[in-house]
């Protein structure tokens, strides 16, 4: 799968931060753009997204305030939402 392939690369990625994984393990092309000619596996992309952001938010939120006042929150290209109603929900 896609998403199998550009595991391996992301050890270079974190080393140098211009190199896209997934773009480098599927012949440039973006996970969006991919999987958006793929309608049979987007069901899987978007529940790996919620996957990473779920517990990466959780961590961020125990020790993170910079929300703390916000009246107006724009979660733009939020997907489903799930990172927008973490935030909502502490605050």
């Amino acid at each position: 799968d896609a998403l199998m392939r550009a595991w391996p690369m992301v050890g270079a990625a974190v080393e140098d931060p211009t190199v896209e994984p997934f773009m480098k393990a599927n012949d440039g092309e973006s996970a969006y753009a991919y999987y958006m000619k793929r309608p049979d596996e987007i069901s899987l992309f978007y529940t790996s997204m919620i996957g990473m952001s779920v517990p990466f938010m959780r961590e961020m939120l125990e020790s993170y305030d910079g929300f703390k006042g916000v009246e107006t929150l724009v979660d733009v290209g939020g997907n489903s939402g799930v990172t927008l109603n973490m935030i909502m929900h502490k605050y």
